[in-house]
């Protein structure tokens, strides 16, 4: 039997030696690719956070390994503590802070850094400090003395700070509150919102 159009036929069949594709069949392919790329967004966005969580939490244990250190591992005579310098907004590194320049008590740079390594937070995640953009500087470099109190490059007690974690592709970021005695994990929603 030979059908004119697929209108005659019984079915809806094809007759041998027609081309092209069905309405039905065009709904059923952008079916497949809908749902395939909800799957694939659904699952970068879960990446995208699961990074900029492990970021906070290495930033989180570097703290908390400088704090420990200065109280446990300081070995050279004239080392006061251990502490954290930003070296851009995706890298920093841990020290131990071996006061040896002019003046006493007084961080003055990378030439006062003994041993220590470097941790960088990855493609697409920064750090800042608060609001006020990158925490590189010596001014913004955070020590603990051998009790593990924090402190300023100038060894006065440290004022409060927030570093605040965020990945480019997500709305929400994770922040750090760095006190005289305290290191806490929370959300940055303008503020830390401590968990």
């Amino acid at each position: 039997m030979q059908c004119l159009d697929l209108k005659t036929c019984p079915g809806g069949q094809r007759v041998a030696g027609q081309n092209g594709v069905t309405l039905l069949e065009l709904l059923v392919i952008v079916a497949i690719f809908g749902v395939l790329a909800s799957i694939a967004f659904l699952g970068l966005d879960g990446w995208h956070r699961s990074r900029l969580g492990a970021a906070t939490g290495a930033l989180l244990a570097d703290l908390q390994t400088a704090r420990m250190n200065a109280m446990t591992e300081s070995s050279d005579p004239d080392g006061r503590g251990f502490g954290l310098r930003f070296l851009d907004n995706q890298s920093y590194k841990v020290f131990e802070f071996v006061d040896n320049g002019v003046t006493d008590f007084t961080y003055e740079g990378a030439a006062e850094e003994a041993g220590g390594y470097e941790n960088r937070v990855g493609n697409g995640i920064s750090i800042t400090l608060g609001t006020a953009g990158n925490p590189a500087g010596v001014s913004n470099t955070l020590l603990y003395d051998k009790r593990g109190m924090g402190r300023t490059s100038n060894w006065s007690s440290v004022i409060p700070r927030t570093y605040v974690v965020r990945h480019s592709s997500l709305a929400r970021a994770r922040c750090i509150t760095v006190s005289q005695v305290r290191i806490r994990e929370g959300i940055w929603n303008g503020s830390c919102t401590v968990k």
